[in-house]
């Protein structure tokens, strides 16, 4: 967990964190009884370790800081470079265009029933484009796999866009 540098604050988040997981204990009919003493106030562990009884996360329950509220936002208007992984005849292309690496895998009860996939090294990590995806080159220069769905509902051609 992140630490506020004003313990005032951080005893605020745990004590608030803790009644939150005792509601939720409560609702649930799960017996959370405070490790620490009368008087005294949970930590980090003492948080986790309730929060884990009752089988949620601490993290989603920490209530929203005291002036924080959650506002809309809207992605601003980009444009992208963007490519549909749809057959493996092109698969070598579009490896050598994000800088990845075809990759494929046989079933071992049958030899000819092949998986092609394109490993693309992205700021995360090594991330897997399977047959389907499209590959995105992001306004940073940074390639990542998006999914079909993902990808419809987030983007259209440029050019229907101006």
């Amino acid at each position: 967990m992140v630490h506020h540098p004003d313990p005032f604050v951080e005893s605020d988040r745990l004590i608030a964190v803790e009644k939150n997981v005792a509601a939720i204990a409560k609702h649930l009919g799960v017996l959370v009884s405070p490790p620490w003493g009368s008087g005294m106030e949970p930590d980090d562990g003492d948080v986790m370790a309730a929060a884990a009884k009752v089988g949620v996360s601490p993290l989603s329950v920490a209530p929203v800081a005291a002036g924080a509220r959650p506002a809309r936002y809207r992605k601003k208007p980009v444009e992208i470079e963007a490519v549909e992984f749809d057959s493996w005849q092109d698969m070598e292309d579009i490896a050598r265009w994000c800088g990845g690496r075809v990759r494929s895998e046989a079933k071992p009860s049958d030899r000819t029933d092949v998986r092609y996939w394109i490993d693309i090294p992205t700021l995360e990590g090594v991330m897997q484009a399977s047959m389907g995806d499209w590959i995105i080159r992001g306004v940073k220069g940074e390639y990542y796999p998006c999914k079909p769905d993902v990808f419809a509902a987030s983007y259209e051609p440029a050019e229907a866009a101006r």
